[in-house]
């Protein structure tokens, strides 16, 4: 799927009603920006596609997502199990 810019913004912020957000993460902070993923469901196909974009870290930043972008190609995703090992103090 190929989105204009424009088209990806209106996703990313909830203006197209073809779409719905089904999960947000921030994935790296830079002092002037914060990269951010999403995924979002397009509904009129059930499919899911994950978008990246950055956006400005302060109100002194003039950066939106996809401000510059004329092309903006998400990737089809979808939603897998996995089991994580992690390690807890012993009580």
């Amino acid at each position: 799927m190929k989105l204009t810019g424009e088209e990806a913004q209106a996703i990313v912020y909830s203006y197209d009603s073809d779409w719905q957000c089904i999960n947000k993460e921030i994935v790296k902070t830079t002092r002037w920006s914060i990269l951010k993923k999403e995924v979002h469901e397009h509904l009129p196909t059930g499919k899911f596609y994950e978008f990246h974009y950055s956006v400005g870290a302060t109100e002194m930043q003039d950066e939106s997502a996809y401000e510059y972008d004329t092309e903006v190609e998400p990737v089809e995703v979808e939603q897998i199990e996995k089991i994580v090992m992690v390690w807890e103090k012993v009580k």
